[in-house]
């Protein structure tokens, strides 16, 4: 973990590939989503991004860091490339998604898809992005994190996804109907 922060940058990213077979700590997931994620180094955002994904629920205090990562496509001063915004969406969706080893209780499971959903806005912006790579992961990354519980959120998630059904892109339409249909509520 000490070597996330070394000076130089191959260490950092050695450290980085490494750490994410080890079993998370969250001075691990500090550094990771709060020092490397952020790196204008996209090799180093990149692998902060995978080990955080490989971390899974362990990670979920690092779902602020990703969030930046995710909403920053370049109308910003600062931007990451398509690949490690994609990246950051599956890091989000492994922190919310609990591997069946790892579910606790009901209430546990609900307590990390709505850590992962608090980046929901972040996706969203996501949607509209220039990069058919991430308009597609954002529409899945949606569907993959469920309905959230908060309802005006819900009504920002699928008016959002709405308008994703008229993508130029055929994928992004996809996802965004299978997302539609898997958080909708219901009608009796």
């Amino acid at each position: 973990t000490d070597a996330l922060g070394d000076p130089d940058r191959f260490v950092r990213l050695a450290a980085t590939r490494t750490i994410r077979n080890l079993p998370p700590s969250s001075k691990a997931v500090y550094a990771l989503a709060y020092n490397l994620l952020i790196d204008g180094d996209t090799d180093l955002s990149g692998a902060a991004a995978e080990a955080l994904e490989a971390f899974g629920p362990a990670a979920a205090e690092a779902v602020p860091a990703l969030g930046i990562i995710i909403a920053n496509g370049g109308g910003e001063n600062r931007s990451w490339d398509a690949e490690n915004r994609v990246k950051a969406m599956k890091a989000l969706v492994s922190i919310g998604q609990p591997k069946e080893q790892m579910k606790g209780t009901e209430q546990e499971s609900a307590r990390i898809k709505a850590a992962a959903q608090r980046a929901l806005p972040q996706v969203l912006s996501a949607l509209r992005d220039s990069d058919v790579r991430v308009r597609k992961e954002a529409t899945a990354t949606i569907g993959e994190l469920g309905r959230p519980a908060d309802a005006e959120l819900l009504i920002q998630v699928l008016a959002g996804l709405k308008s994703a059904l008229r993508d130029e892109d055929a994928d992004v339409r996809l996802n965004a109907s299978e997302a539609i249909l898997s958080i909708a509520p219901r009608k009796k």
